[in-house]
């Protein structure tokens, strides 16, 4: 025969050997220890997001609101925040860059010092604190919901593909040359129709037509203006090409170097 014991609230069990539903085991008192409320003094600390803990060590059981931990004091993977707060919406998904599966690229993130998200498993193709851009030799606009980085051949950075004559950086999202205004091409190596002559020291990369007012097609030509060969002389020239006006590149004291 076994005793069998009308138990206090708090305590249950044939002997009154276990904390009852919402009370939790405080490690002093009599023989196993007082059984205390969940929340009062002694219990275990699951930071709002649970009510239920282990009877003997206080860790929390059943953490809600994406949390995890003894604690429940931090955030479960792929979400971000402040569990301490004890705010039910305290932990987010991460944005890396989206919040939705589509455009969750990064498995992890942290909540940064400056209290914002960085996303630190960004996938091969994707870069940015957030993953929010392709990396050289890929394209795409991770930003845009369904949208995501592919390759686009063997990864050439994308500084050495743009032609710096007709060029003026990079684009940041996708990774392609943004050309001058009077350029074309892939590579900004190319002048827009009505226009020649590509060069860094033109603002637009190449100038308009001139054609004595009278028309408005050309080409880049190293002939002079009567289809004459420049004729610079080898010896008093930087080069045997001529500028679009036709006039030698002289070394420095020789004003005229035409042979």
């Amino acid at each position: 025969m076994v005793e069998q014991c009308s138990c206090p609230a708090g305590y249950t069990g044939l002997s009154c050997e276990r904390c009852d539903t919402g009370y939790i085991r405080q490690n002093s008192g009599r023989f196993l220890g007082s059984c205390v409320p969940v929340g009062g003094s002694g219990a275990c600390n699951c930071n709002g997001h649970s009510s239920d803990c282990d009877q003997l060590t206080g860790e929390c059981r059943n953490c809600q609101h994406n949390t995890d931990g003894p604690n429940c004091e931090q955030c479960k993977a792929g979400y971000y925040g402040d569990p301490l707060s004890g705010f039910p919406d305290a932990c987010q998904p991460c944005p890396c860059p989206l919040s939705t599966p589509s455009n969750q690229f990064s498995p992890t993130c942290f909540l940064d010092s400056d209290g914002q998200p960085t996303c630190d498993a960004c996938p091969p193709g994707y870069t940015g604190r957030r993953c929010e851009r392709c990396s050289p030799g890929y394209i795409g606009n991770p930003t845009i919901p369904g949208d995501y980085c592919k390759r686009v051949g063997p990864i050439t950075p994308v500084v050495d593909r743009c032609d710096a004559r007709g060029s003026i950086r990079p684009d940041p999202l996708d990774g392609q040359c943004q050309c001058r205004e009077n350029v074309q091409g892939p590579e900004c190596d190319v002048c827009k129709p009505n226009t020649f002559h590509l060069s860094d020291t033109n603002s637009g990369g190449c100038i308009r037509c001139f054609c004595m007012g009278v028309g408005q097609q050309c080409t880049s030509t190293s002939w002079g203006r009567f289809q004459n060969n420049c004729q610079c002389n080898d010896a008093g020239s930087f080069s045997a090409d001529c500028d679009a006006n036709g006039q030698c590149n002289c070394k420095v004291g020789l004003s005229f170097c035409m042979s």
